[in-house]
């Protein structure tokens, strides 16, 4: 029986193992991954189907610059590219010629998987309808230092379980202004108030990756 997928994604990579890996990461996410070795394969793509989540371009595995402007002129979807040879002047040529996003290439798939999906959740109204969403926080051991859409990430949640403001603040034993100023990104919860709200509201799949100090959280699926 063939799976159905809510979302497709295009991989432009020419590194087919590497490329593999991410086909069963975004499968999670359930999303489905084609893939191109190369921008002009990629364009033929977009020609075809022009109906992608985003694309996502290996920038260590593709020259993605020359025929950048010309997939921005084809297609109105979110382009990224993740590549470990970050400088400020090159995200700044990148972001000129169309991208959307350009950061910086983490060691494991789950990274950045999460950091496409933060940033799609943060500038997609379509991407705000879907789930599972992916939050990333950079943390120590007691404090949130920094976040993408932790406040989305919870109002999706809370909407999820049919909640109102009011019941949750209930819940967690907080006013409801808190609650409001947390979904509103005004003010960052505390990281024991981040997990109660994680238990109450049933946000699942959640990972600390310790080497970089970031908590991976996805929010429950459509039933």
């Amino acid at each position: 029986m063939n799976r159905e997928y809510a979302e497709k994604c295009l991989a432009v990579d020419s590194d087919i193992e590497n490329a593999k890996l991410y086909v069963f990461e975004w499968a999670e996410h359930n999303v489905k991954m084609d893939r191109a070795d190369d921008m002009a394969e990629a364009i033929q793509h977009l020609l075809s189907f022009n109906d992608y989540i985003f694309v996502g371009i290996n920038g260590d595995a593709v020259d993605f610059m020359p025929l950048l402007k010309k997939m921005r002129s084809i297609t109105n979807t979110q382009i990224m590219i993740v590549t470990s040879d970050f400088t400020t002047e090159k995200e700044i040529a990148a972001l000129e010629n169309g991208a959307d996003l350009y950061a910086r290439w983490h060691k494991n798939p789950k990274g950045n998987v999460a950091s496409v999906l933060a940033h799609i959740a943060r500038t997609s109204e379509r991407a705000k309808q879907y789930k599972p969403l992916t939050n990333i926080l950079s943390r120590t051991r007691s404090n949130i230092l920094s976040c993408d859409c932790l406040g989305d990430l919870i109002k999706s949640a809370r909407k999820f379980k049919n909640m109102t403001q009011a019941e949750l603040a209930a819940k967690l034993q907080i006013s409801a202004r808190h609650l409001k100023a947390i979904e509103n990104e005004d003010k960052k919860p505390s990281f024991n108030l981040l997990e109660r709200i994680v238990s109450e509201l049933e946000i699942t799949d959640i990972m600390l990756d310790t080497d970089n100090e970031i908590l991976h959280i996805c929010a429950g699926k459509n039933k």
